[in-house]
């Protein structure tokens, strides 16, 4: 099963979830507390799966990358709040540029993990940068119990049976042609994946990512798809998708 979505800075509208069944939460500050949170997900339709990206103040201290201080525990407190609030099925934990594989940092990887709850069925993704070598991560998230987050457009399909993709329009690739995102599905509808999910960051990450379900959903049935569909609403679906997202008081959020 692949899903793929949309990285939003607030819970999608009805528009967005009448085609998509997944998206990755980067929350703005102020952070809304875990009452706001719990309405944001009764709001979503029952299955929609959400990935919450922990924010900066849950993983990085004055002192440096998950390096816990008085305020580094009470954004690790929110993030596991969020996380049961929203009935995240994926927390996604980007570690910076200055988290190197050196062995301090592994230890106090290795310590973080420690201190995530596990559940069937819930998984942690981490998301490296910087000088990390691909194999080398993927050893370490393997040890750890952690989904390893990648590029499938510059990086090869992690050994693993849960897989988590990052799309991002950077440098040269501003945009994801059906070619690009053709070879996107094959590659996560494979046989040896139970659970595969791609988080598109760009400008029209919508339509994007409704032509890769699209795509995804195609692999996975035997049935042609319907050649009337709405393809047609898609380009003009990112200007519109989430303008009935329910808004928050700003009395509910810290």
């Amino acid at each position: 099963m692949m899903l793929a979505g949309s990285v939003l800075d607030r819970p999608p509208g009805n528009k967005y979830t009448a085609k998509l069944r997944f998206a990755e939460l980067s929350l703005r500050a102020p952070l809304p507390r875990a009452p706001t949170l719990k309405r944001m997900r009764y709001a979503l339709p029952e299955g929609f799966v959400v990935a919450l990206r922990a924010p900066k103040t849950a993983l990085v201290s004055a002192r440096g990358p998950l390096r816990f201080d008085a305020k580094l525990e009470e954004g690790f407190a929110w993030l596991l709040a969020a996380r049961e609030a929203l009935a995240a099925k994926l927390v996604v934990l980007p570690t910076p540029a200055d988290f190197t594989p050196g062995q301090r940092d592994r230890d106090l990887l290795a310590e973080f993990a420690k201190r995530l709850p596990r559940e069937s069925g819930r998984h942690w993704v981490w998301a490296p940068s910087g000088p990390w070598e691909v194999e080398d991560a993927e050893k370490v998230a393997e040890t750890l119990g952690l989904v390893l987050a990648f590029d499938p457009l510059q990086q090869p399909l992690p050994m693993a049976k849960v897989v988590y993709a990052q799309l991002r329009t950077i440098g040269a690739r501003q945009s994801f042609s059906e070619s690009l995102l053709g070879d996107v599905s094959a590659l996560l509808t494979s046989e040896t994946l139970t659970e595969s999910y791609v988080a598109i960051d760009a400008p029209r990450s919508f339509g994007d990512a409704v032509r890769l379900q699209k795509m995804a959903d195609a692999d996975d049935s035997a049935d042609e798809s319907d050649p009337e569909s709405d393809d047609d609403s898609d380009e003009d679906a990112d200007e519109d998708f989430d303008d009935d997202s329910d808004q928050e008081s700003d009395d509910d959020e810290e």
